[in-house]
Formats: C-alpha cells, structure tokens, sequence
C-alpha cells in the first residue's frame, strides 16, 4: 500500500483518484486527509471529521489502525457534533479503543472527557481530564484544567473547580476563560 511508502505525493496521487472513482468509499477519504494532515495542520482530517456522518467516523476508528492526529481541535469538534446519545455512546467506546492503542493521543483523551460530560458521566469525565498518563508528562494542560474545573462547578465542587484553574493559569497565564471563570465564580484565593 503507498502509505507505508516513504512517497507521500504518490500516495496522495493515488488516493485522489479512488476518491474521484468513488466518492462514497471512506477509506481513500480518510487516507488522503491523513496524507494532508501530516503536510501541516489539521484542517483536512478536520474537514473530513466535520462532514463525514458520526457513524462512518465510527465505522473508521473501529477498523483501522492508524496513527491519528492528537491535535485537540479536530476531535472537540467532532464530539461536540454528535447529538445522538446512542452514537455518543458509540463515540465513547472507540475513544476508548483508540486512547488504549493509543495513550499519547491527548485530543482523543480529551474529546472522551468531554463525550462523557455532555452524557451527564460528570464524574467520568473528570477521571479522564486528570487522570496522570506516564507517557505525557504534561498531561492534563490548561485546556483540559477548564474542562475538569466546569465539571466541578457542574457538581458543586468550588473548592477542586478553583485549584484546576488556578493550575491552568500556571502553566498558561494569558488564559483568559479560566481566569475569567475564577473571578466569575468567585473562586479567587484572596
């Protein structure tokens, strides 16, 4: 298969024509969005994750073993379009498969967190924005932080929603909405 191959533009080529013989077949679609991934940005896989339906997306995730993209932006995104509680549970499961191939994929972790926060799992996804992962040192960062702090104030838990922001705005001063939801909340130290 030209993926495995070191020729990149060959393989793009050739996924470009299956994409125009057959518009509808996923895996071409997705291997050429992966191709355009690893060119720089996210934007194609992005593109494919915001117009591909949630169950084809589904569908992919259960069957390929691929290195994805661990950019957050494209897995938020795709998480926050999924309306249907039964595909959002279906979404759960293969964030689940892929994050245990996987460990190192913080956008796939994260977009699990918040999966299980809009099922109302509050305390699930809580477990996932800051459960330690070994292999990424820097696990949870600061947009993880928020996210575990607005599930704290979800469950009324001030005291552990101002210590995740107070941690997010270490790592990332210049962070606007935490440091907006600390004064908000009334959840300065001081």
């Amino acid at each position: 298969i030209y993926v495995a191959s070191a020729n990149d533009l060959m393989a793009k080529k050739y996924f470009e024509k299956a994409i125009a013989v057959k518009p509808s077949w996923y895996p071409p679609l997705f291997e050429h969005a992966l191709l355009l991934a690893r060119e720089g940005g996210f934007s194609s896989f992005q593109d494919w994750l915001e117009h591909e339906k949630p169950e084809k997306i589904i569908e992919v995730f259960s069957h390929l073993k691929r290195d994805f993209p661990q950019s957050v932006l494209p897995w938020e995104k795709w998480v926050s379009s999924i309306e249907s509680p039964e595909i959002l549970n279906k979404a759960i499961s293969c964030l689940m498969r892929l994050i245990d191939n996987e460990p190192i994929n913080g956008g796939a972790r994260k977009a699990l967190g918040l999966a299980h926060k809009k099922t109302g799992a509050i305390k699930e996804a809580i477990n996932i924005f800051l459960s330690p992962v070994s292999e990424m040192p820097e696990w949870p960062g600061p947009g993880v932080l928020f996210e575990a702090a607005q599930c704290y104030l979800e469950l009324n838990n001030s005291d552990q929603a101002r210590d995740c922001l107070i941690r997010c705005l270490a790592i990332r001063p210049d962070y606007n909405e935490a440091e907006l939801l600390l004064r908000e909340c009334h959840l300065t130290t001081s």
